[in-house]
C-alpha cells in the first residue's frame, strides 16, 4: 500500500492553526505531515552539505541541474539539457579544488 494511498494532491497544504497574524497569512505545512515539522530527512544529514551528498548516493545518474538554451537567431528557449548529480558533485569538487 502506498504511502499516498490517502492524500488529496488537490489539497497539498494546511494553515499551521493560530499562525494567521494582522497584515500577514497564516504558516503553510504540507498537508500529509500537517502536525509534525520533520527537521532531518534522515538521521546522516544535518548540512546542506550533506543533503546534497546524500542524493548524490541515491540519484547518482538521475538529473540534478537543468538549464534551456537560448537561440540568439529565433528567440526561442530549447529543450532543458540536465547534469546529473554525479557530473554536479565533479564540477562542485573541481571548482573547489581550484579555490
Amino acid at each position: 500500500m502506498s504511502m499516498f494511498a490517502n492524500f488529496d494532491f488537490n489539497k497539498q497544504t494546511v494553515v499551521v492553526p493560530d499562525s494567521k497574524r494582522p497584515g500577514q497569512t497564516g504558516v503553510y505545512r504540507n498537508s500529509f505531515m500537517p502536525e509534525n515539522l520533520i527537521e532531518k530527512p534522515c538521521p546522516e544529514v544535518s548540512t546542506v552539505f550533506d543533503s546534497f551528498q546524500y542524493a548524490v548516493s541515491r540519484h547518482a545518474k538521475k538529473p540534478c541541474l537543468g538549464y534551456r538554451p537560448f537561440d540568439d537567431k529565433t528567440g526561442n528557449y530549447g529543450d532543458y539539457v540536465w547534469e546529473t548529480y554525479e557530473k554536479v558533485l565533479e564540477r562542485f569538487t573541481n571548482f573547489g579544488s581550484g579555490l
